[in-house]
């Protein structure tokens, strides 16, 4: 079994210091579980700022080169088509 060594280690902290200063053990325990919350989120949102820096680069390669036949293949065939009528 796998675990969170930083999160047992301040949960500890957060229990030794309910008991040293004789607050209620769920207040404790509800503050940690709002921390572990907390940074749960922030590593979502960093996780999705660099997938965002990461698709970049493979949009550039896949579709904006369609867009660009799609914009500029009617010009290109009138410019064809005005050129082969003469």
């Amino acid at each position: 079994m796998r675990s969170n060594f930083e999160g047992v280690r301040t949960l500890s902290t957060f229990v030794r210091e309910a008991q040293r200063f004789g607050t209620k053990l769920t207040e404790a325990l509800r503050n940690h579980a709002d921390m572990l919350r907390s940074q749960r989120e922030q590593s979502a949102e960093e996780q999705a700022r660099q997938a965002s820096v990461k698709i970049l680069m493979p949009m550039m390669l896949l579709i904006l080169p369609a867009i660009f036949v799609v914009l500029v293949a009617p010009a290109i065939i009138q410019i064809h088509e005005a050129f082969a009528a003469k």
